[in-house]
């Protein structure tokens, strides 16, 4: 079965983003563009200036990634940086875990 960057994300079409994000308000840019959101609800972000920022839920924090879409791109197909971005690692290991 081949694997899909979607298998890693989140539909962004089913989610009520203004009230799932209504508590991180304080560490959110005024106006963004949702670009993702992985599996572990870490949300990638595009203000107006075109930059994208990884809201790390987990974390608590919002970091830039990237300058551009382009150079996220760019840098998501670099070495392990998809793996991490995604949490593939993690998500795979959480969806072959069996529950009783």
């Amino acid at each position: 079965m081949p694997i899909s960057i979607q298998d890693y994300l989140l539909d962004q079409e089913s989610v009520d983003w203004p009230t799932v994000l209504a508590g991180w308000s304080w560490s959110l840019p005024p106006e963004f563009r949702l670009l993702m959101a992985n599996r572990f609800c870490d949300l990638f972000l595009v203000p107006p200036d075109g930059t994208v920022h990884l809201l790390d839920v987990g974390a608590g924090s919002l970091t830039k990634v990237a300058e551009s879409r382009d150079d996220f791109s760019n840098k998501f197909d670099e070495g392990e940086t998809a793996n991490n971005w995604l949490m593939i690692p993690w998500w795979i290991g959480w969806s072959r875990r069996e529950w009783n």
